[in-house]
């Protein structure tokens, strides 16, 4: 439990640093009116849902297959279970690749992300978490980064979509080179269209971000389109591949 705590209480710092900085060098400093401030302090308090698993609270109609795994109501058990499958046997085939060039960099697991999220510029919507499971091994000293950065990837890009920015993937703002107060920003998450019938309800098709931190970036990026890709669903894969010159995935998703 204190373990627990202390990981939280850095989350809540770490976050929050993140948020200050992100909103000075990615959307403008000062924020110039009280919308972009409540879109961003909204967007921060998601960010504080995530990094203490608040999104696992009781919803109606909620389920689980597993304690690595959890799911909001609105994705139907049968696209669960085959979504679950794809990302496990997307993360296979990366590391396989990644071990075979030796780019692995020891890397043996990592945390994967599903969200739905309203694209439009100026919604106050939060992204609702529709699967967060961990794959594969991570080592103890880890954990609390990929988690991180695995909910910073998707929360970087229904940010800047509210503020009129709708960027394919986190690539697009990449920065490994952030100073302190700042934390970096990787690549690793993708935007995609949810179709109709993989929710209960059966109603229009979604926006929706896949991301992933665990393995080097060109490989969290990897995953998340192989992943989008044997699923069937709608995703600029040639874009976001020539954004991030992501060469391995391109022939990944070639094979």
């Amino acid at each position: 439990e204190h373990i627990f705590a202390s990981h939280c209480i850095r989350g809540y710092v770490d976050i929050f640093k993140w948020y200050v900085v992100f909103s000075e060098e990615v959307l403008g400093s000062p924020t110039p009116n009280a919308s972009r401030s409540a879109v961003n302090l909204n967007l921060f308090i998601f960010h504080c849902h995530i990094i203490t698993d608040l999104t696992s609270r009781p919803q109606k109609s909620s389920f689980s297959l597993g304690r690595e795994a959890l799911t909001m109501p609105e994705m139907n058990l049968r696209t669960w279970k085959r979504l679950e499958d794809a990302a496990k046997c997307s993360f296979e085939k990366v590391l396989a690749a990644l071990r075979a060039q030796q780019l692995d960099n020891g890397r043996t697991g990592g945390i994967f992300r599903f969200f739905s999220f309203n694209s439009l510029p100026g919604s106050l919507d939060e992204p609702d978490e529709w699967l967060k499971m961990k794959i594969g091994t991570i080592r103890p000293e880890r954990i609390y980064r990929n988690e991180m950065f695995s909910a910073e990837k998707a929360a970087r890009i229904a940010m800047r979509h509210k503020g009129g920015f709708p960027d394919l993937s986190s690539w697009i703002t990449r920065d490994v080179d952030v100073p302190p107060p700042g934390i970096k920003r990787f690549g690793g998450a993708v935007t995609l269209v949810i179709p109709p019938r993989v929710r209960a309800d059966d109603a229009d098709p979604l926006p929706g971000i896949m991301s992933f931190s665990g393995l080097p970036e060109f490989g969290d990026e990897a995953l998340c389109l192989l992943t989008a890709r044997d699923m069937g669903w709608w995703c600029t894969f040639t874009e976001i591949v020539q954004l991030s010159n992501n060469k391995f995935a391109a022939t990944l998703l070639e094979g």
